[in-house]
């Protein structure tokens, strides 16, 4: 059987890492609720956006959560879909 289909998924370059990576390099291994609240703003909004459009996930861990150079405000749900 052969597929007539082909579907790409492209996504931006996240040249910082995975969040998991970047938590532990900070001291004491933690970030405090003013430097989380970005990343945590984004990732609940990402999850509204595929509940709104019927489409679930099955786990977020930190190693899936992807973040820019920067390590601001950015991160790329690699493992939804």
């Amino acid at each position: 059987m052969q597929a007539t289909t082909l579907y790409c998924l492209v996504t931006e370059y996240a040249s910082g890492g995975e969040l998991l990576a970047y938590i532990k390099s900070q001291k004491d291994c933690r970030l405090g609720e003013s430097a989380s609240r970005p990343f945590i703003r984004q990732l609940l909004s990402a999850i509204f956006y595929l509940h709104e459009r019927g489409i679930v996930h099955r786990y977020f861990c930190l190693n899936f959560l992807l973040v820019n150079k920067q390590n601001r405000r950015k991160t790329e749900l690699q493992s939804i879909l």
